[in-house]
Protein backbone atom coordinates (compact mmCIF):
# COMPACT_ATOMS: atom_id res chain seq x y z
CA UNK A 1 0.00 0.00 0.00
CA UNK A 2 2.70 2.37 0.59
CA UNK A 3 4.46 0.88 -1.94
CA UNK A 4 1.82 2.42 -4.40
CA UNK A 5 1.27 5.98 -2.58
CA UNK A 6 5.27 6.42 -3.00
CA UNK A 7 4.61 5.58 -6.88
CA UNK A 8 1.97 7.66 -6.79
CA UNK A 9 3.91 10.92 -5.49
CA UNK A 10 6.69 10.52 -7.93
CA UNK A 11 4.42 10.60 -10.76
CA UNK A 12 2.94 13.44 -10.17
CA UNK A 13 6.23 15.20 -8.89
CA UNK A 14 7.60 14.09 -12.59
CA UNK A 15 4.34 15.90 -13.93
CA UNK A 16 4.96 18.70 -11.55
CA UNK A 17 8.61 19.33 -13.27
CA UNK A 18 7.91 18.61 -16.80
CA UNK A 19 4.96 21.48 -16.63
CA UNK A 20 7.58 23.99 -15.00
CA UNK A 21 9.57 22.52 -17.58
CA UNK A 22 6.80 23.95 -20.42
CA UNK A 23 5.96 26.67 -18.81
CA UNK A 24 9.32 27.99 -19.25
CA UNK A 25 10.35 27.18 -22.67
CA UNK A 26 6.80 28.69 -23.90
CA UNK A 27 8.33 31.85 -22.18
CA UNK A 28 11.25 31.87 -23.61
CA UNK A 29 9.59 31.54 -27.04
CA UNK A 30 6.94 34.63 -26.90
CA UNK A 31 9.39 36.45 -26.24
CA UNK A 32 11.47 35.46 -29.49
CA UNK A 33 14.21 33.81 -28.17
CA UNK A 34 15.67 30.06 -28.24
CA UNK A 35 16.38 28.56 -24.46
CA UNK A 36 19.18 28.56 -23.41
CA UNK A 37 21.02 30.46 -26.90
CA UNK A 38 22.24 33.90 -26.26
CA UNK A 39 20.82 36.71 -28.73
CA UNK A 40 22.95 37.15 -31.70
CA UNK A 41 24.28 40.97 -32.02
CA UNK A 42 23.03 42.95 -34.71
CA UNK A 43 25.54 44.19 -36.98
CA UNK A 44 26.21 47.66 -37.28
CA UNK A 45 24.43 50.24 -40.08
CA UNK A 46 27.20 51.29 -42.46
CA UNK A 47 26.42 54.64 -44.64
CA UNK A 48 28.44 54.61 -47.69
CA UNK A 49 27.86 58.66 -49.49
CA UNK A 50 28.38 59.01 -53.45
CA UNK A 51 30.47 62.89 -54.05
CA UNK A 52 28.52 64.44 -56.49
CA UNK A 53 29.46 63.81 -60.24
CA UNK A 54 31.75 66.43 -61.80
CA UNK A 55 30.13 68.72 -64.17
CA UNK A 56 30.21 68.34 -67.40
CA UNK A 57 33.30 69.84 -69.34
CA UNK A 58 32.40 72.04 -72.39
CA UNK A 59 34.26 70.92 -75.71
CA UNK A 60 37.88 72.89 -76.62
CA UNK A 61 37.31 75.23 -79.10
CA UNK A 62 38.71 74.98 -82.46
CA UNK A 63 42.25 75.47 -82.80
CA UNK A 64 43.14 78.59 -85.32
CA UNK A 65 46.45 77.55 -86.47
CA UNK A 66 49.08 74.62 -86.42
CA UNK A 67 50.87 76.17 -83.65
CA UNK A 68 48.21 75.74 -81.23
CA UNK A 69 47.56 72.42 -82.93
CA UNK A 70 50.60 70.82 -81.62
CA UNK A 71 49.56 72.07 -77.93
CA UNK A 72 47.34 69.46 -77.57
CA UNK A 73 46.69 66.17 -79.16
CA UNK A 74 44.72 66.16 -81.84
CA UNK A 75 44.64 64.05 -85.17
CA UNK A 76 47.29 65.53 -87.18
CA UNK A 77 46.71 64.08 -90.11
CA UNK A 78 43.19 66.59 -90.83
CA UNK A 79 45.45 69.64 -90.76
CA UNK A 80 48.13 70.49 -92.81
CA UNK A 81 50.49 72.70 -91.59
CA UNK A 82 51.42 75.17 -94.43
CA UNK A 83 48.87 76.38 -96.96
CA UNK A 84 50.69 74.10 -99.59
CA UNK A 85 49.43 72.06 -102.63
CA UNK A 86 50.67 69.05 -100.63
CA UNK A 87 48.00 67.20 -98.50
CA UNK A 88 48.12 67.03 -94.57
CA UNK A 89 49.62 63.22 -94.06
CA UNK A 90 52.25 64.23 -96.34
CA UNK A 91 53.28 67.49 -94.72
CA UNK A 92 53.04 66.18 -91.41
CA UNK A 93 55.70 63.04 -92.65
CA UNK A 94 57.67 65.82 -94.29
CA UNK A 95 58.22 68.11 -90.90
CA UNK A 96 58.77 64.58 -89.39
CA UNK A 97 61.75 63.83 -91.33
CA UNK A 98 62.90 67.57 -90.41
CA UNK A 99 62.73 66.55 -86.59
CA UNK A 100 60.10 68.55 -86.61
CA UNK A 101 62.35 71.88 -86.84
CA UNK A 102 60.51 74.76 -88.11
CA UNK A 103 63.29 76.32 -89.72
CA UNK A 104 64.61 73.12 -91.80
CA UNK A 105 60.72 72.34 -92.83
CA UNK A 106 59.95 75.15 -94.22
CA UNK A 107 63.81 75.66 -96.37
CA UNK A 108 62.24 72.04 -97.81
CA UNK A 109 58.89 73.73 -98.55
CA UNK A 110 59.98 76.41 -99.93
CA UNK A 111 62.62 74.48 -102.32
CA UNK A 112 59.90 72.26 -103.32
CA UNK A 113 57.49 75.20 -104.23
CA UNK A 114 60.61 76.75 -105.93
CA UNK A 115 61.71 73.78 -108.01
CA UNK A 116 58.46 71.96 -108.83
CA UNK A 117 55.24 73.68 -107.30
CA UNK A 118 54.96 70.14 -105.26
CA UNK A 119 54.99 68.15 -108.52
CA UNK A 120 55.79 64.58 -107.07
CA UNK A 121 56.83 63.18 -110.60
CA UNK A 122 58.28 65.87 -112.45
CA UNK A 123 61.98 65.39 -114.23
CA UNK A 124 64.16 67.61 -115.15
CA UNK A 125 68.00 68.55 -116.64
CA UNK A 126 67.31 66.01 -118.85
CA UNK A 127 66.19 62.73 -116.66
CA UNK A 128 68.40 63.41 -114.61
CA UNK A 129 66.35 65.85 -111.64
CA UNK A 130 63.59 63.65 -110.33
CA UNK A 131 60.56 64.43 -108.01
CA UNK A 132 58.94 67.17 -106.10
CA UNK A 133 62.56 68.64 -104.33
CA UNK A 134 64.18 67.81 -108.27
CA UNK A 135 67.11 65.68 -106.68
CA UNK A 136 69.72 64.93 -109.09
CA UNK A 137 70.65 61.31 -109.43
CA UNK A 138 73.77 61.75 -111.04
CA UNK A 139 75.56 62.85 -107.53
CA UNK A 140 72.92 61.21 -104.89
CA UNK A 141 72.99 57.52 -105.72
CA UNK A 142 75.08 56.75 -102.61
CA UNK A 143 73.12 59.61 -100.52
CA UNK A 144 69.70 57.57 -101.67
CA UNK A 145 71.40 54.58 -100.92
CA UNK A 146 72.76 55.26 -97.73
CA UNK A 147 69.26 56.69 -97.13
CA UNK A 148 67.22 53.59 -98.20
CA UNK A 149 65.65 55.09 -100.56
CA UNK A 150 64.19 54.61 -103.42
CA UNK A 151 61.61 56.13 -105.26
CA UNK A 152 62.13 60.23 -105.61
CA UNK A 153 58.89 60.53 -107.05
CA UNK A 154 57.55 59.89 -102.88
CA UNK A 155 57.70 63.44 -101.74
CA UNK A 156 58.76 62.02 -98.49
CA UNK A 157 61.30 60.29 -99.49
CA UNK A 158 62.48 63.20 -101.98
CA UNK A 159 62.41 65.34 -98.76
CA UNK A 160 64.90 63.06 -96.68
CA UNK A 161 67.40 63.68 -99.74
CA UNK A 162 66.62 66.83 -99.90
CA UNK A 163 67.26 67.15 -96.08
CA UNK A 164 70.54 65.32 -96.08
CA UNK A 165 72.05 67.32 -98.46
CA UNK A 166 71.43 70.70 -97.38
CA UNK A 167 72.61 69.71 -93.81
CA UNK A 168 76.07 68.55 -95.96
CA UNK A 169 76.00 71.73 -97.77
CA UNK A 170 75.51 74.12 -94.67
CA UNK A 171 78.50 72.04 -93.32
CA UNK A 172 80.80 72.48 -96.45
CA UNK A 173 79.89 76.42 -96.42
CA UNK A 174 80.26 76.81 -93.03
CA UNK A 175 76.57 78.49 -93.23
CA UNK A 176 73.09 78.36 -92.22
CA UNK A 177 70.82 75.90 -93.54
CA UNK A 178 68.35 78.46 -94.99
CA UNK A 179 71.65 80.77 -96.05
CA UNK A 180 71.73 82.00 -99.24
CA UNK A 181 75.40 80.21 -99.84
CA UNK A 182 73.12 76.69 -98.88
CA UNK A 183 70.38 77.27 -101.57
CA UNK A 184 72.42 78.58 -103.98
CA UNK A 185 74.19 75.21 -103.53
CA UNK A 186 71.32 73.09 -103.57
CA UNK A 187 70.33 74.94 -106.82
CA UNK A 188 73.86 75.55 -108.76
CA UNK A 189 75.93 72.16 -107.07
CA UNK A 190 78.66 72.72 -104.55
CA UNK A 191 80.99 73.72 -107.39
CA UNK A 192 78.71 75.77 -108.87
CA UNK A 193 77.85 78.31 -106.12
CA UNK A 194 81.66 78.68 -105.40
CA UNK A 195 82.41 79.97 -108.69
CA UNK A 196 79.67 81.91 -108.48
CA UNK A 197 80.76 83.46 -104.72
CA UNK A 198 84.34 83.82 -106.35
CA UNK A 199 82.56 85.48 -108.89
CA UNK A 200 80.95 88.28 -106.50
CA UNK A 201 78.13 86.53 -106.90
CA UNK A 202 76.17 85.50 -103.00
CA UNK A 203 72.16 85.82 -104.04
CA UNK A 204 70.28 84.43 -107.39
CA UNK A 205 66.42 85.34 -108.28
CA UNK A 206 66.60 81.24 -107.19
CA UNK A 207 67.66 82.29 -103.55
CA UNK A 208 65.48 85.42 -103.10
CA UNK A 209 62.32 83.92 -104.24
CA UNK A 210 62.89 80.94 -101.68
CA UNK A 211 63.70 83.07 -99.06
CA UNK A 212 60.52 84.75 -99.52
CA UNK A 213 58.56 81.58 -99.60
CA UNK A 214 60.64 80.85 -96.71
CA UNK A 215 59.05 83.63 -94.48
CA UNK A 216 55.78 83.37 -95.63
CA UNK A 217 55.76 79.68 -94.32
CA UNK A 218 57.42 80.65 -91.21
CA UNK A 219 55.26 83.08 -90.48
CA UNK A 220 52.12 80.75 -91.11
CA UNK A 221 54.16 77.77 -88.57
CA UNK A 222 54.08 81.03 -86.23
CA UNK A 223 50.24 81.59 -86.29
CA UNK A 224 50.59 85.48 -87.30
CA UNK A 225 48.81 85.24 -90.97
CA UNK A 226 45.72 87.00 -90.71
Amino acid sequence: MQNGKRKSAAIASAAIIMGVAILISGHAEVKGESPNVPPADAPALTIIQTPPAPPPTADPLPMDNARELWSVERDKQDTPLLSADLDATTQWAIYDVCDRDNQLFCTVMAIAWKESLYQTDIIGDGGDSIGMMQINTRWNTDRMERLGVTDLTDPVQSAMVAVDLLRELAETFDSGISDTTTLMAYNMGPTGAKRAMDAGTYETTYTQEVIAMLQTYLQEMEGSHD
